[in-house]
């Protein structure tokens, strides 16, 4: 009986989880095409929060029947809460629409590393927490530290020349030049340039974002 119970449950969860994606989308595209007011929005963020924790539910029904996740299944369902309502704390004027977004790709990559390997979901899962508490704190720091805004320049020459030690002195990988090493240390200068350009588009368009502008982040971004 338990059995047959579990082939259903699973079959139907695919097919549920299904019509709660599409479901998401669709509601997600409302504040996109029409000027609601706070509050309707408010109600759009609420139906994106309660699918999500829908389909992050209905996945871990079906997996609970093969595994006992179900304490890692909570431990996920009060990080993605808590996120969720700090950044509303935090940021009352940040887009809430983001974050919902940001927790719906985070459950789904639970609950794929969850099927796959209990041990690699766990790390990640403490990666996860780890990273959500510097990424709420990352914003507030930056808007005291207003210097950042006029190193637009630093930051160019700062990527530019990490890519090019890799380009002059990286280890050939899989036919790709992607890091080199130090005293036995291996550094991948990609991931941090990754940051620095964000940094350099934003320092470069925040005041002034004409076609010069533009033009000139395009160069750059093109070296």
């Amino acid at each position: 009986m338990i059995a047959h119970l579990e082939i259903y449950i699973t079959e139907i969860s695919k097919y549920i989880i299904s019509a709660i994606m599409i479901a998401y989308v669709l509601v997600s595209i409302i504040p996109l095409v029409r000027r609601d007011e706070d509050g309707e929005k408010q109600g759009v963020y609420m139906i994106q929060n309660i699918l999500m924790f829908c389909m992050h539910f209905t996945c871990f029904l079906s997996i609970c029947f093969e595994t006992e996740y179900l304490v890692f299944y909570a431990f996920q369902q009060v990080l993605l809460l808590v996120m969720i309502v700090l950044f509303r704390l935090l940021y009352p004027y940040g887009n809430k629409s983001f974050m919902n977004h940001v927790a719906m790709l985070l459950s789904v990559g639970f609950v794929v590393l969850t099927r796959l390997s209990y041990n690699k979901a766990l790390k990640q899962f403490f990666i996860v927490a780890v990273s959500a508490v510097v990424a709420m704190a990352v914003p507030w720091v930056i808007s005291k530290l207003r210097f950042l805004r006029d190193l637009k320049w630093l930051y160019a020459l700062l990527g530019i020349g990490m890519l090019s030690v890799v380009l002059v002195l990286g280890a050939v990988t899989n036919g790709s030049k992607l890091s080199y090493s130090i005293g036995g240390i291996t550094f991948q200068p990609s991931e941090f340039v990754k940051i620095i350009f964000v940094f350099y588009l934003a320092a470069t368009l925040w005041k002034n974002h004409d076609l010069g502008a533009i033009c000139l982040s395009a160069i750059f971004a093109g070296l």
